[in-house]
């Protein structure tokens, strides 16, 4: 038996509907999947800006920290600089945080406090002359507390980071005291 014409006609338009829903079913397939490219490029593009925002904003927080630190206000320095470091676990300058914040533990009298921020400093630096540094800071604040081995132990890798450093002779000075 054959079709009629009026069957046959059905048969195209219920294929031809069935094909155009297909097509749009990719469409709005591919509609989404774009939409969903198109999310994740503004997401990741927030992420960055937030990401160089914070770095921004960290480096121009940091400059108030070295100009407290030029202007020798060791208190303020004291109180706002180990937030900061909290708050910026991965910032590059981190060891210069700990250094100013051990030179101004030390300068107001707090060797403790000083060691501990002298030691962070030193863990984050392998420059010689900074080290020299933290060695001389480190030896002042352990005769200071009376802690002689530990100070001489200072003192000498101060001067054997860098015999010719600006510390070093302070450093053989403290030495003979020892």
């Amino acid at each position: 038996m054959k079709p009629s014409a009026l069957e046959t006609a059905r048969a195209a338009r219920v294929s031809y509907s069935e094909e155009g829903m297909m097509r749009r079913d990719v469409r709005s397939v591919s509609r989404s999947g774009l939409l969903v490219l198109l999310l994740l490029a503004v997401s990741i593009i927030a992420v960055y800006a937030y990401v160089k925002h914070a770095g921004a904003r960290a480096q121009r927080e940091f400059q108030l920290y070295e100009n407290l630190f030029a202007a020798k206000q060791y208190d303020r320095l004291i109180q706002e600089l180990p937030g900061f470091l909290e708050r910026y676990p991965k910032f590059d300058k981190r060891g210069k945080g700990y250094f100013f914040l051990a030179v101004a533990y030390q300068e107001r009298g707090n060797y403790s406090e000083a060691l501990r921020a002298w030691s962070e400093a030193l863990r984050s630096t392998d420059d010689p002359a900074v080290v020299h540094r933290i060695y001389y800071g480190m030896g002042i604040c352990y005769s200071k507390l009376g802690k002689a081995d530990e100070a001489i132990r200072a003192f000498k890798s101060c001067y054997e980071a860098m015999p010719e450093g600006e510390f070093a002779p302070e450093a053989l000075y403290n030495l003979g005291f020892l």
